[in-house]
Parts: structure tokens; sequence; C-alpha cells
């Protein structure tokens, strides 16, 4: 690549064109502004040329990296990309067959038919040309911005490589990142679900049997007018609490039996 000091004033124009600053460029062709007073400005110098601090900073972070890559140090950060471009391939190879095998729906049931159902088609995640668009689109812009830095490099398409190669290292990582999210979700468990209340009925409760009153008001009645009787009678016989006793024996017994009568007659619908 051609030294920084070596620039004449177009190569100076085209280079400050390359790092963004386009609109800037007539005011180093009208102070002729070549390679070598190019590295002899500051801050200053170039606000004064009508760059804003911010743009007097990026130029010369840019000078430094321009004078390290004429220094040599190109090569090897085109070897890195490369070979983490091709890592990073195989890694979204890797996760796209690993979200395929999640993705594949189950095998369909045999037909009783001898013809057999086509094949389901293997549809790609969402978003992904947005990705696969933002790539295409960065490394045009870039091997364009690429081709003036190579032009002023002097023959070669050097520039234009490294940022290519930066910009599909880019859109590499950010489609690993998006696979690994997606397979992320499919290998989530399912939420568990929530547990069912069982409420239990009310136990029955006890009936009666019916007409059971009739049993039970026939012997209190029968009990009561037997203790009258036998009081009569054992006041007659000398010992009225004896016979009220004997009385109300003899009157629960009868009553009953009559209460169950009655009960008869209330099932039989008498």
């Amino acid at each position: 690549m051609k030294d920084v000091k070596d620039f004449d004033i177009d190569d100076v124009c085209l280079w400050v064109f390359s790092i963004g600053l386009g609109s800037k460029t007539e005011a180093f062709r009208e102070n002729a502004v070549d390679g070598a007073m190019l590295l002899t400005l500051g801050a200053e110098d170039f606000t004064e040329l009508g760059l804003s601090n911010l743009q007097a900073k990026k130029v010369l972070s840019s000078l430094e990296k321009t004078q390290e890559m004429a220094s040599g140090g190109g090569g090897a950060d085109v070897t890195a990309l490369q070979q983490e471009n091709e890592a990073l391939k195989a890694k979204v190879a890797e996760l796209e067959a690993q979200l395929a095998s999640k993705s594949a729906p189950p095998p369909p049931k045999p037909a009783a038919t001898t013809s057999k159902p086509p094949p389901p088609q293997q549809q790609k995640p969402k978003n992904e040309h947005h990705v696969i668009k933002g790539a295409a689109r960065g490394t045009a812009k870039g091997a364009v911005l690429g081709a003036v830095a190579g032009a002023i490099a002097g023959g070669g398409g050097g520039g234009a490589d490294v940022t290519a190669l930066q910009q599909e290292n880019e859109a590499l990582k950010a489609k690993v990142a998006e696979l690994e999210a997606q397979l992320a979700s499919k290998s989530a468990p399912p939420p568990p679900k929530p547990a069912a209340t069982t409420s239990k009925p009310p136990p029955p409760q006890q009936q009666k049997p019916k007409n059971e009153h009739h049993v039970i008001k026939g012997a209190a009645r029968g009990t009561a007018k037997g203790a009258v009787l036998g009081a009569v009678a054992g006041a007659i016989a000398g010992d009225a609490g004896k016979g009220a006793k004997i009385g109300a024996a003899t009157g629960a017994t009868a009553g009953g039996m009559r209460g169950m009568a009655q009960r008869r007659q209330a099932r039989r619908g008498w």
C-alpha cells in the first residue's frame, strides 16, 4: 500500500471520501493538502478546514489506521478475518441443521393407498431475509469504500477485501445469534399445566324412613294414655305410682303397635 506521505492531493481527497467525509474533500483540495501536509495537521487545523471536533478526531484515527496498513499490518487482518468467517460459516451450518431437526414435523402415517404423499417443505425461519439483505447491502457499500481505499493503495483490491470481510463477519455473527435464539426457544420445556382442583361433593344426608313418625307418635300417645289409666287403676288398688308405670308400659306397647299399623296403611296409600 502507498505510504501516506506519498499521497498527492487527489489521493488525499479520495482517502477523505473513503472515511465518510466526502463533503469535506473540496476544503482539502482548495488548501492543496497532500500526504506530507496531512501528516503534519492536528485537530485545530482540521477545524479550520471546516470539520467539526468529532470529524477531526475521526480523521486522526483513520489516518493512524491507514499508516498501520501501509506498514504491512493489513495482510494479517485479512487472514484473521477469513479464518474467523470460515469458522462462523461452519457454526451457522451446524445451528441450521440442529434447528431443522427440531422443526421437522413427525413422519406421516402410511396411507391406505399406494401413492406416497409429497414430502413436507422445510420453511425458512422468519426474518432470515432481513439478515441476508442487510449483509448484501453492507457488503456492497463496503466494497465501494474499499475500492476507493484500494485505489489509494496503488493497485490491488486489498481495501475492498478487508471491508467486505468485515461486513461479512458482522452479518455472520448476527446470523449465529439469531439461530441460537431460535434454537433456545425450541429447546425450552413447555410450562407445567396448573393442577386441577377437584372439589368433593358433600356427603349425602341420611334420610329418615318415611312414616317413621307414625310409630313414634303412636308410642308416645299410648304411653301417656296408659300412664293415666294405670294411675287410676293403681289408685283403686292402693298404689298409684306402680299402676302408672304398668299403665305406661302397656300403653307404649299398644301405641307402638297402632303406629306401625298406621305406617303400613300409609305405605299402601290408604
